[in-house]
């Protein structure tokens, strides 16, 4: 828990949201881990699209799957409306 959160604290969202996934399956009683993967999806979510974005810009069409592919595991239903 202590990792997930300085990991939060310093940006590395994927890893604190992965290592807080792993303390809730290990614990899942310990209900003020939700709120710590919450903010390492958001922080996650939107590092992934901002890099989304990046490749769009340099017109890398394959990364940009990649990157939707990577946001759609965070957040299934936010790309729900795309085939």
């Amino acid at each position: 828990m202590l990792l997930a959160g300085i990991q939060l604290a310093s940006g590395a969202y994927s890893q604190a949201r992965q290592n807080y996934i792993r303390v809730l399956q290990q614990d899942p009683g310990y209900d003020s881990v939700v709120d710590g993967i919450r903010a390492a999806e958001k922080g996650a979510f939107e590092e992934i699209l901002n890099a989304a974005s990046a490749a769009f810009a340099a017109g890398d069409l394959p990364l940009i799957g990649d990157y939707l592919e990577q946001a759609a595991a965070i957040y299934p239903s936010s790309l729900s409306g795309f085939p």
